[in-house]
């Protein structure tokens, strides 16, 4: 049985969970960039080795992508309630929107 702290009623199965949340984060961010690398090849690829015109291709994989993407969730939304997600668009750190200290770090 976990022992709870009474200043904060959470106890350490609270801290397991948001542990396995961070994790959680950061795989599907790790997931994500290599499904934009294995894209961002195959666009390579018809460019370079097909002829297609970059236009084209480029529109060609976000279709297949959007394809792919319907096929999974068979056409329903998924909603977001994990709260490190939310963070990442919704949260703030020193007063700054997360978004533009990623934005920072990227660039």
């Amino acid at each position: 049985m976990d022992r709870i702290n009474e200043d904060t009623g959470r106890g350490a199965a609270s801290a397991r969970r948001r542990r396995y949340m961070v994790y959680g984060v950061l795989a599907a961010i790790a997931f994500g960039m290599l499904g934009a690398l294995v894209f961002g090849v195959l666009n390579g690829v018809l460019i370079a080795l097909g002829g297609l015109p970059p236009f084209i291709a480029t529109l060609s994989t976000m279709a297949i992508a959007r394809g792919f993407s319907l096929v999974y969730s068979n056409g329903r939304p998924y909603l977001i309630q994990n709260d490190a997600f939310l963070a990442i668009g919704k949260g703030s750190s020193l007063g700054i929107p997360n978004p533009i200290w990623i934005l920072l770090v990227v660039c």
